[in-house]
């Protein structure tokens, strides 16, 4: 199902949860170093309840100043979240493939993915990011679509979030 709607609160999200007798686990969190952030990833994912991991950029990347990321990258230096665009497509397709072998081993789970714009962005980018990540899981990975939910957000940042929802939780 493909809702534009923007998804409710955080916080509704996780007093429904709680209602339901279940614990939310989301952790910001962002390395600079591309196997840290999936040991942290994955640290989210074995974590009890429902869980939310996300991936805090760094703020050259929020900026796009790129290059200064990659120089930072290149001399070993560590920055305040993770340099997605430096790492470039390979990185980012090993993160995807993390969650498709979490929803092959959960076969009942499901996966919220919310695409974000910048405030100046046409609000239809938001909804293409989601759908991007939704392709790639579906064509690349095998998941099944009905399995995966994508939705527009509000908010300044141009990312997309995987929410893994799993079997008896409520959608948030």
């Amino acid at each position: 199902m493909n809702n534009t709607m923007p998804i409710p609160g955080f916080g509704q999200y996780v007093k429904r949860q709680a209602a339901a007798g279940q614990l939310v686990v989301q952790p910001r969190m962002g390395f600079s170093a591309a196997e840290r952030m999936r040991e942290g990833l994955t640290a989210v994912k074995r974590a009890a309840g429902s869980t939310a991991g996300t991936i805090t950029l760094d703020s050259y990347t929020r900026i796009n100043r790129h290059a200064s990321a990659q120089r930072h990258l290149d001399e070993e230096l560590t920055l305040n979240g993770y340099p997605i665009v430096a790492y470039g497509p390979d990185a980012t397709k090993a993160m995807l493939d993390g969650i498709a072998l979490r929803m092959n081993q959960e076969r009942d789970s499901k996966a919220v993915v919310v695409g974000y714009s910048d405030a100046g962005e046409n609000q239809s980018l938001a909804m293409r990011r989601a759908n991007n990540v939704k392709t790639y899981l579906t064509r690349t990975k095998g998941i099944d679509a009905g399995r995966i939910e994508t939705r527009a957000g509000t908010g300044g940042a141009k990312k997309a979030e995987i929410w893994i929802v799993p079997a008896g939780a409520t959608m948030p």
